[in-house]
C-alpha cells in the first residue's frame, strides 16, 4: 500500500540506495522465507497468509510466467491501481498454438552474481520466442546449461 511505498522512498532519499536494499535483506520476512543461505526466488505465484488479495493481483499483473521479460512491457502496469488503491484485473495470457513447440532453458547464474550466491534459473519459452530469450540470457552473461523440448 502507499504507506509502505512512502516508507521505502523516504529511506532511499534519506539513507541511500544501499540502506534500502539492506532493509529488504535484513527484514524478518526475508529471513523467515529464505534464511541466511537460501537463494531468493519469486514467491508471488501463490497468495500468502496475512497478505491482501490485491498484492497477489498486482504481482500477477507484473509477472505472468517463467519466460516473462520486462523489456516486452512498454507501459506501466500498476500506476492506476496503486494511485487509486484499487485492484488490478487479471486477464488470461494468450494460449500457445497446439502446433508450436515449447522448450525449457536451464541457466546458471550471471557473472555479476559471482561474489554472492550462484543461482539456477529456468525459462519456459515457445519456439518462436527462443532466439530473443537466448539473446537476453547472453546479454546478462548467463550460462545456458541445457535446452530441452517440453512434450
Amino acid at each position: 500500500d502507499q504507506a509502505e511505498i512512502s516508507e521505502h522512498i523516504r529511506r532511499c532519499v534519506e539513507s541511500g540506495y544501499d540502506a534500502e536494499i539492506d532493509s529488504y535483506i535484513d527484514s524478518e520476512e526475508y529471513t523467515s522465507a529464505f534464511g541466511d543461505n537460501g537463494v531468493p526466488y519469486f514467491r508471488g505465484a501463490s497468495s500468502m497468509i496475512g497478505h491482501k488479495q490485491v498484492e497477489y493481483n498486482r504481482m500477477f499483473g507484473l509477472v505472468r510466467g517463467f519466460a516473462e521479460t520486462s523489456s516486452a512491457v512498454k507501459d506501466s502496469q500498476l500506476v492506476y491501481s496503486v494511485a487509486t488503491n484499487s485492484s488490478s484485473k487479471i486477464t488470461p495470457t494468450a494460449k500457445v498454438g497446439s502446433t508450436e513447440k515449447r522448450f525449457k532453458i536451464l541457466v546458471k547464474g550471471c557473472k555479476f552474481d559471482s561474489p554472492r550466491r550462484v543461482s539456477t534459473s529456468e525459462y519456459i519459452v515457445s519456439a518462436s520466442k527462443m532466439t530473443p530469450q537466448i539473446q537476453r540470457i547472453h546479454r546478462t552473461s548467463g550460462k545456458i546449461i541445457s535446452i530441452t523440448e517440453i512434450i
